[in-house]
């Protein structure tokens, strides 16, 4: 049955078929296409660069820092020569460069996993990135088989109208003949205007399905875009009868990406509390220093001026009995320091400075313990999410399972009320040949066998995309072979 439909299909649309081979697009094609194109499978790939940055933020913290400061004041008044620390009366222009670096040595484990964290955290973006395209594959085979329905539908009106035409024909012709009155036609041209309405339909049909799968490609309407149209080979119901929940769901907890970053998100709120729990740690750190500074008045101490003055003094005294001056002469020396260029001062004023400095947490309110207990309920709050996760997931493929198997139950129905149809069809036609059907009972036959044809097309693309349900469940890609 369905090779034959394919088959007039094929004859029909011959034309349409050989136009852009090589554009045709397969299923496989249209999903490659949306995972790449998709602007929300584009956005989630940003939080998989924002975890990125985070993870190599977080490792940086190992490294030390250095940060550089440059100063200049001018002070007038009382104030401290600050090369020198005496105080002055004098106005004074300063300047200062320091440059400072530290580093972490023990954070009480709050580096370490921060970094595990931020691991974990990048590990689910990216599973959370291949959800979206696991959602989007599924929505895109929906739209596929949409259109092949809409075809199929199309190509059995052509069929539907191109039987009325010959039938029209074949009725002109014994209305000739004078075999038949003359208003027999009239109920055929009837039943080929409303079959040409149905075609109407079906061709809107066709276009709308295009329209939405060029929409979730993101494809202009206007873009060339023909459907590969493959030939579906139905599985058989006892293959169906064979897939068990629990084989599928356990198959399905492992393949599944939502289901393994729920995981990993777990194991990154525990070490959410390992990080809380550091706070109660003591940390060391080491840090590092170099500074000089220049003074206007600074003075070159290495290079004094040295002024030897003669100074006589005079003392009332006795000489040989007699009272006389005696003069007494020395030097003094009188030092000054010449002004100490800016770069001499840099060099002569460098300091440097080493250290450790040792945090230990003592009290601070309590507010560590809140914080451990509220990253403790994040834990848990994470494992009833994931708990959540595999219950819907659990009840999804249960679902998927019993609709594949009430979607092959119906189709099966509508074969058989195909075949019923068409078994019923063919003996009113042949009453209408023998003229014992009028045209009424042989267009209501016919009209019969074409409800029940468009019945069996919906059922059977309901149920192919049932299966493709369960094959994404199992882990399976989503193709039509």
């Amino acid at each position: 049955m369905i090779k034959n439909i394919f088959t007039v299909l094929i004859l029909l649309g011959f034309s349409s078929f050989s136009f852009a081979q090589d554009g045709q697009w397969s299923l496989e094609r249209c999903i490659k296409y949306a995972q790449q194109n998709n602007l929300s499978i584009q956005q989630s790939s940003l939080s998989v660069q924002q975890s990125e940055l985070t993870l190599k933020g977080n490792k940086r913290e190992y490294y030390p820092n250095l940060s550089g400061s440059v100063s200049y004041g001018f002070n007038s008044g009382r104030s401290i020569d600050p090369t020198t620390n005496d105080f002055v009366q004098n106005s004074i222009h300063t300047n200062g460069v320091s440059l400072n670096t530290g580093a972490i040595i023990y954070s009480g484990g709050r580096i370490p996993n921060t970094i595990k964290q931020s691991e974990y955290n990048l590990q689910a973006s990216k599973l959370d990135v291949d959800n979206f395209k696991n959602n989007i594959s599924l929505q895109v085979a929906r739209a596929y088989l949409q259109v092949l329905l809409a075809e199929e539908q199309l190509g059995n009106s052509r069929v539907n109208i191109k039987q009325l035409e010959d039938q029209l024909a074949q009725t002109n012709k014994l209305i000739k003949a004078g075999t038949l009155p003359a208003n027999n036609s009239l109920d055929i041209e009837a039943q080929i205007a409303t079959s040409e309405q149905t075609l109407v339909g079906n061709q809107n049909n066709v276009d709308i399905a295009y329209l939405n799968i060029k929409q979730l490609l993101q494809l202009e309407p206007n873009a060339p875009f023909v459907i590969e149209k493959p030939t579906i080979e139905l599985p058989a119901g006892d293959q169906l009868n064979a897939v068990a929940l629990e084989g599928v769901y356990n198959v399905a907890l492992q393949n599944q990406p939502n289901i393994a970053a729920g995981e990993l998100r777990t194991k990154s709120a525990e070490k959410g509390v390992e990080i809380a729990k550091s706070a109660l740690l003591p940390t060391l750190s080491v840090g590092g220093g170099l500074s000089t500074n220049y003074s206007s008045i600074g003075r070159d101490i290495t290079n004094p001026n040295i002024s030897l003055t003669d100074e006589t003094t005079f003392y009332n005294g006795f000489v040989d009995g007699q009272a006389s001056q005696i003069g007494l002469t020395t030097q003094r020396a009188d030092v000054t320091f010449p002004n100490a260029n800016y770069f001499q001062q840099f060099g002569g004023n460098l300091s440097v400075f080493v250290g450790l400095t040792l945090n230990v947490p003592i009290y601070n309110r309590g507010l560590t313990k809140i914080s451990i207990e509220q990253s403790q309920l994040g834990v848990l709050n994470q494992q009833f999410n994931n708990r959540i996760l595999k219950q819907n997931l659990k009840t999804d493929i249960q679902r998927a399972i019993a609709d594949a198997k009430a979607a092959y139950k119906q189709l099966q129905a509508s074969e058989k009320s195909v075949n019923a149809q068409e078994a019923a069809f063919q003996n009113t036609e042949r009453r209408f040949k023998a003229g014992s059907a009028n045209s009424f009972e042989y267009n209501t036959a016919r009209n019969n066998v074409e409800s029940a044809k468009t019945l069996y097309i919906i059922a059977k693309y309901d149920y192919i995309f049932k299966l493709k349900i369960i094959d994404f469940y199992q882990g399976k890609s989503i193709q039509l072979k």
